[in-house]
């Protein structure tokens, strides 16, 4: 019936749009709010420039952005790429290399320990002047979860995972 994760995800927030999705302490979302958020992440990773067969890495803990982030991933034709967050930071950067990875999702914490540590790695590229990863992008508008938007500019949050780019 189906033979994509893609299509798997259509489906499942088509038929169960107004159903919950995804608990989460106090947060909850239902399928129609997965969907648009995940929306807003595909616009967001094509303006980072990710294409069909573009490698993603997601770098965080367990949380309800995981699965935004895989159907985002997926909807678009990318591959995705889980880097364990209990990983030590030198695990990671290679499983980042490895994969060709173009894109780092993380959180705040996690991304600037990985920015960090990208700094001091010989031959690895810089992080910018504001200690991102090289030509990162935090969270644009309207990628916050459903009812956790933020007034205040984007910028590295802990309550949405900001998307960095490893160059």
């Amino acid at each position: 019936m189906f033979t994509t994760s893609a299509e798997i995800y259509e489906h499942s927030f088509r038929i169960h749009a107004t159903r919950t999705a995804v608990r989460e302490d106090d947060r909850e979302f239902t399928y129609r709010d997965i969907w648009a958020w995940s929306d807003a992440t595909i616009d967001l990773l094509r303006e980072l420039g990710v294409q069909e067969g573009d490698v993603v890495a997601m770098y965080a803990g367990n949380r309800a952005e995981w699965i935004v982030y895989d159907s985002a991933t997926a909807r678009l034709g990318a591959v995705k790429t889980p880097a364990n967050y209990m990983s030590a930071l030198d695990t990671v950067i290679y499983q980042l290399e490895f994969a060709g990875a173009s894109v780092v999702i993380t959180d705040y914490e996690l991304g600037s320990a990985l920015a960090a540590r990208l700094a001091e790695a010989p031959g690895s590229a810089s992080p910018d002047a504001d200690g991102t990863a090289p030509g990162s992008a935090t969270s644009a508008p309207g990628t916050e979860a459903p009812g956790t938007e933020d007034p205040s500019p984007p910028g590295p949050r802990s309550s949405s995972s900001p998307t960095r780019r490893v160059a």
